[in-house]
């Protein structure tokens, strides 16, 4: 059955608002006026949602940090329109994009059914969401301002992801030049390198050494460029299982530290990232020992 989500004024002129189940809206309109109340404006529950996903709405398996912020945003909204939290886990689900957080969503929902409280079921899926989640949820249930929490929480989120774009952004134009001075090179040695070889052999002279030895690379890179971008790809593919394993990844971040220009911005990327995440825990209630945790 939908919900509709109402603003309306009682008989003494007060404003309130929330939700109301029926089975139309008109239906909905005559329980409202049941209960004496004069509505001025009335919109379904999820209507919107999908109204704002309907365009780029694209299933993917995967979860992104996009799908993640969607959903707390939409639970944010919902909740503080008195949608009860099942329904509102009903409403959401109808418009996620991610099949893989569908069927997280569906066991949460589970959970909830029976009896679960939302930071438990949050708890159950560590791989999705990371223990701030269940700290600031815990918080928002223990205080009874669950809206309020996921709504900052959904701000975390997104200024995260902005931070994130940032710091991609400024790695783009260094990546281009790396890429465009690789493929110039090969460019050189495997189409340039080799006229200028054969012009040379036709005069019979001793060429200098840098001359023999950029000479000597063509061939080898002509010959052999097969193997080369075999284990090229094969490289890629174990350094990033190796980057994968927790002492891999601490070793290759301590490496990353040491590069002298690349240090000082991760370093600032890092710490910008610990403070918004400090800020939000202590903002809402967590306390300071376990904001460290």
């Amino acid at each position: 059955m939908p919900t509709y989500v109402y603003s309306a004024r009682d008989r003494v002129g007060k404003t309130l608002s929330g939700s109301q189940e029926a089975a139309s809206e008109s239906a909905a309109i005559r329980m409202l006026q049941a209960k004496e109340l004069t509505i001025t404006k009335i919109v379904e529950v999820g209507s919107l949602l999908r109204l704002q996903a309907a365009e780029k709405r694209r299933l993917h398996k995967k979860i992104k940090q996009e799908d993640l912020t969607l959903f707390v945003r939409q639970l944010a909204t919902l909740l503080d329109s008195s949608v009860p939290l099942l329904r509102s886990m009903e409403i959401i689900m109808n418009v996620i994009q991610s099949t893989e957080l569908l069927v997280v969503m569906q066991d949460m929902k589970r959970g909830m059914q029976a009896g679960t409280s939302l930071k438990n079921t949050i708890a159950a899926h560590p791989r999705v969401f990371p223990d701030l989640w269940c700290h600031l949820i815990e918080a928002g249930e223990v205080s009874g301002s669950l809206p309020m929490v996921l709504s900052q929480l959904a701000d975390h989120l997104e200024a995260s992801t902005t931070l994130k774009k940032k710091i991609v952004s400024a790695l783009v134009y260094p990546a281009i030049l790396v890429f465009v001075a690789i493929v110039a090179v090969l460019v050189f040695l495997l189409f340039i390198i080799p006229v200028f070889s054969k012009l040379f052999s036709m005069f019979h002279a001793q060429l200098p050494l840098i001359t023999r030895i950029v000479i000597g690379i063509s061939v080898f890179v002509k010959r052999f460029i097969l193997y080369i971008l075999g284990a090229l790809g094969a490289g890629v593919y174990f350094f990033k299982k190796y980057v994968e394993t927790p002492g891999g990844r601490r070793r290759i971040d301590r490496l990353v530290l040491r590069i002298p220009i690349v240090e000082a911005f991760i370093r600032d990327a890092i710490l910008a990232r610990v403070c918004l995440t400090m800020a939000t825990l202590i903002k809402n209630g967590v306390n300071f020992l376990k904001t460290l945790e």
